[in-house]
């Protein structure tokens, strides 16, 4: 009889990848967001700029594709499928927020919870970026 490994990933974990594959696939100013838990909403929001509407498309179907690959999730929601600007994935205790420029600029969503933590990988130096896709990897937990 064959066993199989399931990875479980953590809420922290989750946002870290999501993070990791957008910044991968050229997403600007990704930003992981990490939201005190007093606010009573998911502990992480992850913000990305895609350069257009094909690259905002692109970014999303990366996000989905990369995340069940790795983690065996998928989003519970996807709001704005339809629309050129702004595209929310909702794994529940994290949300994707993938904009255009003007969106993002528009609505400053790293700026609404003021007591919130916000890491950028953008301004990580080589160091932090490798120490932060090897995470992704390091912090999972295997169960038979």
């Amino acid at each position: 009889m064959e066993s199989s490994i399931v990875v479980h990933f953590s809420e922290k974990t989750l946002a870290l990848c999501v993070a990791q594959i957008l910044h991968s696939k050229k997403a600007e100013h990704t930003a992981l967001i990490t939201l005190p838990p007093e606010r009573g909403l998911c502990p992480y929001m992850v913000v990305a700029t895609a350069r257009n509407r094909i690259h905002l498309h692109a970014l999303l179907q990366d996000v989905e594709d990369g995340v069940h690959k790795q983690a065996h999730e998928l989003p519970k929601a996807v709001e704005g499928i339809h629309a050129n600007s702004w595209v929310v994935l909702d794994y529940g205790c994290v949300m994707v927020h993938i904009c255009t420029a003007e969106i993002r600029t528009l609505y400053r969503l790293e700026y609404i919870w003021e007591d919130s933590s916000v890491q950028y990988l953008d301004d990580c130096t080589c160091a932090d970026k490798d120490s932060f896709e090897n995470r992704c990897a390091n912090d999972v937990r295997l169960t038979k």
